[in-house]
């Protein structure tokens, strides 16, 4: 559903276009499964947070780097939510 709206905002509708009210319209419903994604993206990046500082040293310095960008990037987006830790 997101997708959709992002999708429509990218072709230029409007809050008051048909499809986007209909998409606006249901996106209450949808508020809890939206949470619980965000709080599970959360512990996810906690835990590959703790993973690379506890394993790092086991990793080939490329799954280090990899492993960090990845919960670099997942802390900045949820930052951007307002749902980092």
């Amino acid at each position: 559903m997101l997708e959709r709206i992002a999708a429509l905002d990218t072709r230029g509708a409007s809050v008051c276009d048909a499809a986007m009210v209909d998409l606006l319209a249901q996106l209450p419903q949808h508020i809890p499964a939206l949470l619980e994604v965000l709080e599970k993206a959360r512990d996810a990046s906690a835990s590959l947070e703790n993973t690379v500082l506890s394993l790092g040293q086991h990793m080939s310095p490329a799954d280090q780097i990899a492993r960090s960008q990845v919960a670099d990037s997942l802390s900045v987006a949820l930052h951007a939510l307002g749902c980092g830790r």
